[in-house]
């Protein structure tokens, strides 16, 4: 999200305290000061305090990155489940409208399923194609996902770099 984004780059900016950038700086200045002067002791506990004060930096971004990664991994795996949540209730829709054609009901439940449909639509891209019978068949990366009250559901993966992916479950 944006606001992950915003906060990893606040531990990596340059001039904000406790950033790696900054924390890098100082431990490189603290360095070439004891080069100067390698006998001084002040110089000594300086490098000494600069290096942790570093490695802290380093170990707390990396804790900040898993974290994300985690997180995103659950958002990822909460949307797979809403994907699904509406591909079924798509599907249902288009057994009801079969079911119930020529009735009055049967515009309302056509507006409910397009609705979701488009609700669809902004968490993965679709294409539908409407059948004269009212019935929806709707498309997931070309590939029917539900078709009358037949549907399948996509899963989450990752690819072999680990990036997250949604597959459509083939039957």
């Amino acid at each position: 999200s944006y606001e992950t984004m915003r906060m990893l780059e606040a531990k990596l900016a340059d001039g904000t305290d406790n950033s790696i950038v900054q924390s890098y700086h100082n431990f490189m200045n603290s360095l070439r000061q004891l080069s100067n002067d390698p006998g001084d002791t002040i110089y000594r506990a300086q490098v000494l305090d600069d290096a942790e004060s570093f490695t802290f930096a380093v170990q707390d971004t990396a804790d900040f990155m898993n974290t994300a990664r985690t997180n995103i991994k659950e958002g990822f795996t909460n949307s797979v489940d809403d994907i699904n949540d509406t591909i079924r209730s798509i599907a249902e829709f288009n057994r009801r409208i079969r079911q119930d054609t020529g009735t009055n009901s049967n515009s309302d439940l056509m507006d409910q399923r397009d609705q979701l449909i488009a609700d669809l639509g902004q968490l993965i891209g679709v294409k539908v194609h409407y059948e004269p019978n009212g019935q929806a068949t709707v498309f997931i990366n070309d590939h029917p996902a539900i078709q009358e009250s037949n549907y399948r559901e996509v899963s989450a993966t990752e690819d072999s770099n680990g990036r997250p992916q949604i597959m459509l479950e083939t039957n």
